[in-house]
C-alpha cells in the first residue's frame, strides 16, 4: 500500500510543547480523519504567541526604523552649518549617521518582508485560484530585491504587494543616498578675541610743508600702491562698509577748447616772445611761457656741429602749472567756482604738450608754428569714499564703491572754510578746515600748491627745435633736453600721475589719523553642510513602507486571515490537502509542477482546517 505525506494534524502532536516527529500516514488513516477536526487543545507559549500571532514585533521594528530616521534628521538639523563636531571615542558624525541609517534600513526591510509574506497567504485566500508558483514568488520577494523585482514584473503593479516590492528594490539606494547627505566645506569662522583694525579719516591733516612735499614725491615716484593695509591677526578679516575722507582727483581733456596765443614778429632777427595758453571758461587761469627765436650758424653753441645755418626755436615741450590757487582763507566766492561737478576744488593743475608744426614759412605767426597737442586739467578736492575692505589669506582687498565730492563753503563772519558731503546722512564727516588740522588763513591747497611748485620748475627745462634750412621742417632730435618729470608724465600720462599724487595725499592722512574701525577676524574651519535633497528618497521609503505595512494589517484583519507571515511551519500544517506521493523528488520538478498547479486556500471539508486545495 503506498504511503503519502499528509499535512500535520494537531492530533498527531503531544500535549507538551515538544513536537512529535512526522509520521507517514496510510490512505486508511486519511479516510479515518475525514471528519472535520475539533479545535486543538494545545496551549502555545504566551511569549511566542505575542511575537508570532500579532503585529507587535513588526510594529516595534517599524517604530525603531522611524525613530532612527527621525534621529538622523535631528542630527542633521542640529549640526547643519555648524563647525564639524569633535565627538567622544573619535567617532565622526558620518559614523553615527551610518549606524542610524543601517538600523533604519534593516528594521524597515524586516517589516516589509513580513508584510509581503502575509500577503502571500491573502493572495491564495482570495476568491480566485492562483498558480502554486506564486508561493515561491512571494517568498523570494520577501527575501530581497531580486525576488521583489520578479514579482513586480509578474504582478505588473496590480496588487498591494508591488508597493512593498518597490520599497525593497529601492532600499538598495538607501545607504548611498545617506552617504551623500553630509558635505564638509571649509568656511571662515569668527574669532571672538581676534584683532581687525582699519584706518579711517575724518579730516585731511596737512601736516608740515615737508610732509606734503614727501607725499607729493611719493605720488610722482611710487614704490608701491597707496593703500593703507589694515591690521589682521589671523590673515582673514572682514569689515562692514564704511566711509572715509580723502583727496580725490578728476581730470578733463580740454585740448579742443584751449587756445595758444603768441606772435613772433620778424623771424630774421633774434627774438624773445611770450606766449599764452588760455583755458576754457571756469577751468582756471592760463599760463604764459617764453619762446626764443635764434639764428643758428654752423658750429654754434646749440647742439652738435652742423654744415649749415638756420633758425631754431627754444620753448618748453611740456608745461605743468596751477590753474586755480583758490583758497586764501577769506574768500566768499567758493561756491561760484565749479569744474566738472566739483565745487571749489582744493587746486586745479593744468598740463599742456607743445610741439612745432611741420612745414611752415619762417614769416608765419608763431602761433601757427607751435601747436598745443594735449591740454588736460585735473582738479584735486576733498572727497568722501565708501570702502569695502577684506583680507583673505593675508592678501588685502580694498575697493572704493562710491565717491562723494561734496561742497566747500566759506563762513565769512567767522572766516572759516567748511567742506560738507552731498549725502546729508554722513554729515559727521563734514570738515571744518580751521579745526581739523587746517591752519587759519592757510588751508590745505596752499601746502599742495607750494609742494607742487617744487616738483614742476618747467621753465628751467626748455627744448630747442631747429628749422632745417632746406625744407623748413623741424628737426626735433637736435637740442632736445630731458627732464625726469616730463619723462614720467610721458610714461604714465598726466591723468595717472595726478591720481597717484591724490592717492599719496590720502595715504598721508590715513597714516596720521587716530581714527580706527574694528572689523571681524576670521579663521578657516571645517563646517557641516547638509544637502537635504539626498534625504528625499530615504524619507519616501520610510513613509511608503509604513503605509504598506498599515495597509497589509488592515487587509489581513478584514479577511480574517491568521497571521502566518513568514512561518515555515504553515506549509506543513496547511499544505496541499491531497498528496502525490513521491512524484516530486527534486526542486526543479516541484517548480515545474507548481507552475501548472492552481490552488486556493480554503477550509477542508475533511478536517475543517485551512488547506491549499487544487483546482
Amino acid at each position: 500500500m503506498p504511503i503519502e505525506m499528509a499535512p500535520l494534524n494537531p492530533a498527531q502532536t503531544d500535549v507538551t510543547e515538544e513536537s512529535a516527529p512526522l509520521q507517514p500516514l496510510s490512505t486508511t488513516d486519511a479516510t479515518e480523519d475525514s471528519v472535520p477536526s475539533k479545535p486543538s487543545s494545545i496551549t502555545g507559549n504566551r511569549r511566542k504567541s505575542i511575537l508570532l500571532d500579532t503585529w507587535i514585533f513588526e510594529s516595534l521594528a517599524l517604530i525603531f526604523s522611524i525613530a532612527c530616521f527621525v534621529a538622523i534628521l535631528g542630527l542633521l538639523g542640529a549640526y547643519n552649518n555648524e563647525v564639524r563636531p569633535e565627538m567622544a571615542y573619535k567617532l565622526s558624525l558620518n559614523a553615527i549617521i551610518s549606524i542610524l541609517a543601517t538600523g533604519c534600513k534593516s528594521s524597515l526591510a524586516l517589516v516589509i518582508g513580513e508584510a509581503i509574506c502575509q500577503l502571500k497567504w491573502l493572495h491564495f485566500k482570495s476568491e480566485n485560484k492562483s498558480s502554486l508558483s506564486g508561493m515561491q514568488m512571494f517568498d523570494a520577494a520577501s527575501r530581497g530585491p531580486l525576488g521583489s523585482l520578479g514579482i513586480l514584473i509578474h504582478q505588473k503593479a496590480k496588487s498591494l504587494v508591488c508597493l512593498g516590492a518597490t520599497v525593497v528594490v529601492l532600499l538598495l539606494a538607501f545607504d548611498p543616498f545617506m552617504q551623500q547627505v553630509i558635505n564638509y566645506p571649509v568656511r571662515q569662522s569668527d574669532i571672538p578675541d581676534g584683532q581687525a583694525v582699519a584706518k579711517q579719516l575724518y579730516g585731511v591733516t596737512p601736516g608740515t610743508m615737508q610732509d606734503w612735499e614727501t607725499a607729493f614725491g611719493k605720488g610722482l615716484w611710487p614704490q608701491n600702491n597707496f593703500d593703507v593695509s589694515p591690521v589682521c591677526s589671523s590673515g582673514n578679516c572682514t569689515w562692514n562698509e564704511f566711509s572715509s575722507i580723502g583727496v580725490c582727483n578728476k581730470c578733463f581733456n580740454v585740448t579742443s577748447s584751449a587756445q595758444l596765443n603768441c606772435n613772433l614778429g620778424n623771424a630774421t632777427k633774434w627774438s624773445n616772445q611770450t606766449c599764452e595758453i588760455t583755458l576754457p571758461d571756469n577751468a582756471g587761469i592760463g599760463y604764459n611761457f617764453s619762446v626764443t627765436m635764434q639764428h643758428h650758424f654752423a658750429g654754434g653753441f646749440i647742439g652738435p656741429p652742423s654744415n649749415g645755418s638756420g633758425n631754431a626755436l627754444e620753448f618748453p615741450p611740456a608745461i605743468v602749472w596751477i590753474a586755480e590757487d583758490w583758497i586764501a582763507g577769506d574768500s566768499d566766492d567758493l561756491e561760484k567756482f565749479s569744474i566738472g561737478g566739483i565745487t571749489a576744488p582744493l587746486a586745479v593743475f593744468a598740463y599742456a604738450e607743445l610741439f612745432p608744426s611741420p612745414q611752415v614759412p619762417l614769416t608765419a605767426p608763431l602761433s601757427n608754428r607751435i601747436s598745443a597737442t594735449n591740454v588736460t586739467i585735473c582738479a584735486h578736492t576733498i572727497c568722501l569714499r565708501d570702502y569695502h575692505i577684506s583680507i583673505e589669506n593675508g592678501q588685502a582687498s580694498i575697493q572704493i564703491v562710491n565717491v562723494d565730492f561734496g561742497i566747500r563753503t566759506f563762513d565769512y563772519p567767522n572766516k572759516l572754510v567748511h567742506w560738507t558731503p552731498n549725502n546729508k546722512s554722513k554729515v559727521d564727516f563734514a570738515v571744518d578746515e580751521d579745526q581739523r588740522g587746517f591752519p587759519t588763513h592757510g588751508p590745505t591747497n596752499r601746502f599742495l600748491v607750494m609742494a607742487s611748485q617744487r616738483f614742476f620748475p618747467v621753465e628751467q627745462y626748455p627744448n630747442v627745435f631747429k628749422i632745417n634750412p632746406t625744407n623748413h621742417q623741424w628737426d626735433t632730435d637736435w637740442g632736445y633736453n630731458t627732464d625726469p618729470i616730463n619723462d614720467r608724465i610721458r610714461e604714465i600720462g598726466f591723468t595717472s600721475l595726478m591720481s597717484d599724487v591724490a592717492a599719496s595725499f590720502t595715504q598721508m592722512g590715513l597714516e596720521n589719523s587716530n581714527h580706527t574701525l574694528n572689523g571681524t577676524a576670521r579663521t578657516s574651519k571645517v563646517f557641516v553642510s547638509v544637502q537635504w535633497y539626498w534625504v528625499i528618497l530615504p524619507a519616501c521609503l520610510v513613509v511608503v513602507g509604513t503605509i504598506f505595512f498599515i495597509g497589509t494589517t488592515i487587509l489581513s484583519r478584514n479577511a480574517n486571515m491568521p497571521l502566518w507571515k513568514s512561518s515555515a511551519l504553515a506549509p506543513f500544517y496547511h499544505g496541499l490537502e491531497e498528496s502525490e506521493g513521491n512524484e516530486f523528488q527534486s526542486s526543479s520538478i516541484m517548480e515545474t509542477a507548481a507552475e501548472r498547479e492552481d490552488v486556493q486556500l480554503r477550509y477542508s471539508e475533511a478536517n475543517g482546517r485551512l488547506m491549499l486545495q487544487r483546482g
